[in-house]
């Protein structure tokens, strides 16, 4: 059984390595990205609260 879980175990990274290697590119740009966003309208908000405020 221990046997069995280590086989699987060895099997596993290398389909997790071509999985991972192909998506994670893609997943780092769009976390970027929508930081990026996140950050640009939250100065924005900022600036816009700091030149008129209430």
């Amino acid at each position: 059984m221990i046997k069995a879980s280590l086989s699987t175990n060895l099997n596993e990274p290398p389909f997790l390595g071509q999985f991972g290697g192909f998506y994670c590119p893609l997943a780092i740009q769009m976390v970027a990205k929508f930081v990026k966003i996140r950050h640009y309208y939250r100065s924005k908000i900022k600036l816009g609260y700091f030149a008129n405020p209430p």
